[in-house]
Parts: structure tokens; sequence; C-alpha cells
């Protein structure tokens, strides 16, 4: 008998019918990280809480995550009320804050702006390059004072 290639449509890393140890847990981490902050997780979050990297892609493999920015993941069928700017902020880094209009439309100040408006994100340090849907200011440091928190995502301050 001859040994033939099988085609695997599974990603790397994966063998059907075995469960690893943790992937019900997985699961669990994935919502309880997305549910505090409005259906996004990110890979950097993921990978921190315990997650492992092939159930992250399987999991986008299987439409159970779906990519928002690169390393920023939506978590459900659903989309949040404040997802687009919880993504952005997440694809921007763990210091970067909603600014610019996009702070004044939650503050209250001006209208909410529509869907397809960029989402003004100011981020100190500087990133590899703007991120579809995202408008991103760099400054040299944004102190705590300058940043406060609304709907649970930082965003400058009115001052």
């Amino acid at each position: 008998m001859v040994a033939r290639a099988v085609r695997s449509y599974f990603p790397p890393g994966f063998r059907r019918g075995y469960r690893q140890e943790g992937q019900l847990n997985a699961d669990a981490t994935i919502q309880a990280i997305a549910a505090r902050q409005h259906g996004v997780v990110s890979r950097r979050q993921l990978l921190e809480a315990g997650v492992l990297p092939h159930a992250i892609d399987y999991r986008l493999w299987k439409g159970r995550l779906r990519s928002l920015h690169r390393g920023v993941y939506s978590s459900g069928p659903i989309a949040a009320r404040y997802q687009g700017e919880a993504a952005a902020v997440a694809a921007c880094g763990s210091r970067a804050a909603l600014s610019h209009r996009t702070a004044a439309a939650l503050w209250g100040f001006v209208r909410a702006s529509r869907r397809n408006d960029p989402v003004d994100v100011t981020s100190p340090g500087s990133l590899r390059g703007p991120r579809e849907g995202v408008r991103l200011h760099l400054v040299a440091r944004l102190s705590r004072g300058e940043v406060d928190r609304k709907h649970t995502l930082p965003l400058t301050t009115p001052a």
C-alpha cells in the first residue's frame, strides 16, 4: 500500500478531532476581554492571557474572530456601538487615545461623525504607518493628565 499525502484544510498546528487542553477556556478568555472593550480584542492581549497563537489563528479561520486592523479582532457577529473607536485605539498601541473630532464627539461638543469618517487617534512615539480608517496624530508624549476615559475608551481631555 502506498501512502498518499492528504491535503489539510485546517491551519498549521491544528489536529482534527483533538481538543487542546484549555481550548474551551480560550473562548471564555476571548469573550471576557471583548466584553470589557466593545467587542474588540488584540492579539497581544490574547497571548498575554494565555491563548495559544494557533488557537487565535484557528478562530480567525473559522470566523469566530474577524480582523479589524492588523492584530486587532472583533469577537462576535454583532458590532458594538463604539467598536470602531476601540479597534482604532487598540491598533495604535496601549498608550494611544482618541482625539480631535472623535474625542469631541464623545465629549458631546460636536455631532458624532459618520461611519465612513476616519477615527482620530493620538499616540506618543512613532508607528509603522497609517491604518485604514484611522487618522493618526503622533506626539512626543501624552501625559496622564491629558487622557481621560469615557465609555471605557481612553480619550484626550477637552482642555
